[in-house]
């Protein structure tokens, strides 16, 4: 029974590192806007798609292919599109093919073009995707992890193309499929401290894991959130934030979710807070506050869908659509630990604070020599 419950863990851990790095039309928006909010990804409040969405725009893509007529450029995106629309629908080999007809593409084409050289490192990024998810898809069987390793070796592609890409997820990416190729001797959080002589930075790795959450599917992964706190407690020194992590990786224990590591006792769950229970009180009610604007929005995008209008096609797709706002942090339990929710915040103390006590200094000195000064009459 532990074994199966480890075998699902890395199937689930493999399937969030799979989908970290796909490009396509949602990646490039997110990517825009930025939309990077460490609480709210923590906490759940951050977009995801129905099979629905995926399957009309793979409809659409792909009849655009087959009919032709379409510029070099616009081949090449659809067929990323495509790509990574048959990925989110979990045919994986169907993936691989698509994606496979972009790099023959490609080579038909003059490599040091700009336009080619970004194409190029879409087409290692999301190939190296798809490839160790066909692995994951086939069963992650260690014996035979000949996809997973060329997997790995196109995302180190991509990464040599464009280092600073994705918000560094790629770098997170490809330690993490390290860590599984390897056999996991730790958990991730302590892996990543150590993960080639510190190539990546303490916050370009919570970065990129929390990427992993937000565009790939490390939501239920056990051991992603387990780095995101050790790394936000042990590197960066935000308890907070890494409480938030910590909850979201009880939560996914308590619902029978698993690490990797075949001992979970041996997973360190850091948190630096002397008193945590009022941050996990703040969680319980994000987490509440997530899933019902995740429920509505969800709600409606699948009527909408349902009556045939598409976000990629119709700019008024959103007509009509209200969006809850977000509940407000309890700046008792949350703000004060948070540096990312006010990043000047404790600036401004130590600031106010250091002024004070300097001035208060200069007033006593100025005081003392004062009453020392000898009296001429």
């Amino acid at each position: 029974m532990k074994l199966r419950a480890v075998g699902l863990a890395l199937l689930l851990l493999v399937a969030s590192i799979a989908s970290a790095c796909l490009w396509d039309y949602d990646t490039l928006r997110a990517e825009a806007s930025g939309n990077m909010d460490i609480v709210r990804v923590l906490t759940g409040r951050f977009e995801r798609w129905p099979d629905r969405y995926y399957e009309m725009r793979l409809e659409r893509v792909t009849r655009e292919l087959d009919q032709g007529g379409l510029s070099l450029e616009d081949q090449l995106e659809r067929l990323d599109n495509a790509a990574v629309a048959l990925d989110r629908l979990k045919r994986s080999d169907e993936a691989v093919a698509m994606i496979e007809r972009k790099r023959a593409l490609l080579e038909t084409e003059d490599p040091t073009k700009t336009k080619q050289k970004d194409h190029w490192y879409r087409f290692y990024a999301n190939a190296g995707t798809l490839y160790a998810h066909r692995w994951f898809g086939k069963g992650a069987n260690r014996e035979k992890v000949d996809d997973l390793g060329r997997g790995r070796n196109l995302i180190a592609n991509a990464i040599e193309l464009n280092p600073g890409a994705h918000f560094g997820r790629e770098d997170v990416q490809l330690a993490t499929m390290d860590w599984v190729i390897e056999g996991p001797q730790s958990d991730l959080g302590g892996y990543l401290d150590s993960y080639n002589e510190g190539r990546i930075s303490s916050e370009r790795a919570r970065k990129g894991l929390v990427g992993l959450v937000m565009l790939g599917n490390a939501w239920e992964s056990v051991d992603v959130f387990q780095a995101i706190g050790h790394i936000s407690a042990r590197q960066l020194g935000e308890g907070a934030v890494a409480e938030l992590a910590n909850e979201r990786a009880r939560e996914l224990l308590k619902v029978g979710k698993r690490s990797l590591l075949a001992n979970e006792e041996e997973m360190v769950i850091s948190t630096s807070l002397s008193e945590p229970k009022r941050v996990r009180a703040e969680y319980r009610e994000l987490r509440k506050d997530a899933d019902a604007w995740a429920k509505e929005r969800e709600a409606f995008v699948l009527k909408r869908l349902g009556e045939g209008k598409h976000p990629d096609t119709d700019q008024n797709f959103w007509e009509g659509y209200t969006e809850r706002p977000p509940r407000p942090l309890d700046k008792d339990s949350l703000s004060d630990h948070i540096r990312r929710w006010d990043p000047y915040g404790a600036n401004r103390f130590f600031a106010v604070a250091g002024t004070a006590i300097l001035v208060a200094v200069v007033l006593y000195v100025r005081r003392r020599r004062k009453r020392r000064m000898p009296t001429h009459l």
